[in-house]
This record gives structure tokens, sequence and C-alpha cells, in this order.
């Protein structure tokens, strides 16, 4: 029948359903628990990324950027996990002879209540206060101080290898590290001109590739599918370029007209 709607599907959902030869016989969507519903490979638009792992399922960039993403989810947990401390490091309060665990109780919540975060309003912290100890009490800091971490180096790691993954420049993602270090206007023009030629006209054109194999025929002989981008400003200033280089050539007899 003639195609009324293409809707977006969840992969996570899918199935696929090989024959032994290989083709893929049926598609199983729903989730999981639930009953599934059957799909003919023919009612079905599956496009994928390349994965190396898997003919029938594609390798999603995200899945790439795994351990980028709990380097930078790490980071910022052990931040957020030190400032709920009140800032205060990790430490060992040495005393002499032993203690119950109901002293130590006590001791440690002495402890964050004279100089930790209290109630979190100004100049009602125990934030600098001068720690005093006695009984031949020592107190040793453990872990490392976040002062010595560079944390912004880690942070553009994660944020220059995500784009990079992407095919996003930094300066278009809006990352701060980048716009630190960018040019005020030139850079961002052509980080965006650079966008729209390599990552999303490739994106364009295989998705364009997919609606024409699986579903262009739906509609009639001789229809095809493509991306009209004729509004693209990127793509506007490329082709503008491009006549004002052939108008100079032909200018300098360097191209003929036919040409």
């Amino acid at each position: 029948g003639i195609v009324r709607q293409l809707w977006p599907l969840r992969m996570d959902r899918f199935e696929v359903i090989p024959r032994k030869s290989g083709t893929i016989d049926y598609y199983e969507y729903g989730e999981r628990g639930a009953p599934t519903v059957k799909l003919k490979p023919g009612d079905v638009i599956h496009w994928k990324l390349y994965n190396p792992f898997n003919d029938y399922r594609g390798l999603s960039p995200i899945f790439v950027l795994w351990l980028e993403g709990l380097l930078d989810s790490d980071t910022e947990l052990y931040m957020s996990e030190f400032f709920r401390n009140g800032g205060i490091p990790a430490a060992v309060l040495t005393v002499q002879g032993s203690l119950t665990d109901a002293s130590k109780t006590q001791i440690r919540n002495d402890y964050r209540e004279k100089y930790g975060r209290r109630s979190g309003e100004m100049g009602k912290t125990g934030y600098g206060e001068l720690a005093i100890l006695s009984n031949g009490a020592t107190l040793m800091p453990l872990g490392i101080d976040p002062s010595k971490l560079d944390m912004g180096a880690i942070f553009a790691t994660t944020e220059s290898r995500t784009c990079a993954v992407l095919g996003v420049p930094v300066v278009v993602a809006g990352f701060q590290t980048a716009i630190a270090n960018s040019q005020p206007y030139g850079s961002w023009r052509e980080a965006r001109r650079s966008f729209v030629v390599e990552t999303l006209s490739p994106l364009w054109r295989r998705l364009g590739l997919a609606f024409n194999a699986f579903a262009a025929e739906e509609f009639g002989p001789g229809y095809s599918v493509h991306y009209d981008t004729r509004r693209v400003l990127a793509l506007q200033a490329i082709e503008a370029e491009a006549r004002g280089d052939a108008l100079r050539a032909f200018d300098l007899n360097g191209i003929t007209r036919d040409e």
C-alpha cells in the first residue's frame, strides 16, 4: 500500500531475527517483558551506523564515549561529594587509646559539626575554623587536595573527545574551553561551515540513500528522496564562493563557457 506516515522507533526495543542465510527474516518490536509486534523487513527502514561487532545493529557514538562519560561523571561526583562534606578532605583522626564505636561516631559528628557545612548559611559554616585537638590526637588528610587537580584539563579532555567522535567542532558545541581559545569571528564561521560540510551533509546523504533504498518505491516508480539544502546558509556561502571562482577563471580565460 501507499506509505502514509513514517514513525521513528527506538532501536533498544527492536530485535532483529535473521535467517540461516544471514538475511533478515523479520523484526520484533516492543518493551521487554511485554508482547511484541512482528514487522516485515519491507515495512522497516533499518538505518544504522557501522558496527564492527554486529551485522544487524549499529554502534552508537555514545557507546564509544563510554569511558569519557565515566571520567566526566566521576569528576563531577568527586567535587560534589567534596563540597557536600563541607569542603573538608577525607582525613584520619588518630587518638591515644582505644575507642568504642559510639565514641568514634560521636567524634566524627562533632568534627563535622564544628568544621563542616552546618546549615549552609553565609557566615554560619565551619569552613576555615581553627581545629584544636587534645589528648595527643593527630589529624592526617587522605586523598588528593582538589586544589592540586587540574579539573579544567579533565573536562577539556572529555569535551574535545566527545566532539571529535560526534564530528562537532568544540566551538559549535559551545564548550567553554574552546570558546576561551578561539578567535573572535573567523573560527566560529569556519567551524559552523565545517560542521555542515563534514558532518551534517554526509549524514543527510546517508539518510537519503536509506530512504531511497527502503521507501521511495512505495510512493511509485521514479520517486527519489533527498534533503533540500538550498536554504542552508553554510552551503549557500560555499556555492557562492564556487561561482565567484568560476567567474574569475572565465574572465581570465581559464575555463570556457561550457565548462
